[in-house]
């Protein structure tokens, strides 16, 4: 909701540095386009269910979660939030997700893969806006409570990728896609996060008729 984020930055002065645009920010791609910068700037916030509550963990762009480091850092696996639940227990819809004007008791943290950078792009509440700060003023505004490492780099991801050989045998009906080469099975948002280029390349193969959405 970008009025509760402009209302918050109003607190600091800074509310007129929100960047509006007419086309949709709401994926990396997208908004690396309007913003015009790299994708790995712009600085998404995924949210998650902990048994302490909500979370939100801000990454470089093209930064994935790494499983593991995430279990290790908070004893349970990822849990992402669903879209209702988000509006519900951060305040911002899915798309525009971000640590600004949020409920309380949402825990925030920063990812170190945003270190690489001096200055990045978060949303402000809505899908098509973003706002440029620097890695100190983002510490500053997002309350940031640590830095983690719960992300791999996009060439590790890649990398994991092609290492599995990974290819999709089915789906059930639960909404959980199953891998080959894989220990577990993921759903269709943990690949999303995990192997971005799986499900467009699946869309496009004449083998597949369908990927459960």
């Amino acid at each position: 909701m970008i009025e509760k984020v402009r209302e918050y930055f109003r607190e600091f002065g800074v509310e007129d540095r929100i960047l509006e645009f007419e086309l949709s920010t709401a994926t990396v791609a997208l908004a690396a386009e309007a913003v015009g910068c790299e994708p790995n700037r712009i600085a998404k916030t995924l949210s998650f269910m902990t048994k302490e509550g909500p979370i939100l963990i801000l990454a470089a762009g093209l930064a994935r979660i790494d499983n593991k480091k995430y279990k290790a850092q908070f004893a349970e696996k990822a849990t992402m939030l669903t879209p209702d639940q988000a509006i519900e227990l951060i305040g911002h819809a899915v798309g525009g997700v971000c640590p600004f004007g949020i409920k309380e008791g949402v825990r925030v943290y920063l990812d170190e893969s945003l270190r690489a950078f001096e200055t990045v792009y978060p949303a402000c509440g809505s899908p098509n806006s973003a706002i440029k700060l620097t890695i100190p003023e983002l510490e500053k505004y997002s309350n940031s409570l640590d830095y983690i490492k719960g992300y791999e780099s996009s060439q590790q991801s890649s990398k994991k990728a092609k290492d599995s050989e990974l290819i999709v045998l089915g789906s059930g009906n639960m909404g959980l896609i199953y891998l080959t080469q894989w220990k577990e099975r993921l759903t269709y948002e943990e690949i999303v996060m995990l192997f971005p280029d799986l499900i467009p390349g699946l869309v496009k193969h004449s083998g597949i008729g369908f990927v459960l959405v």
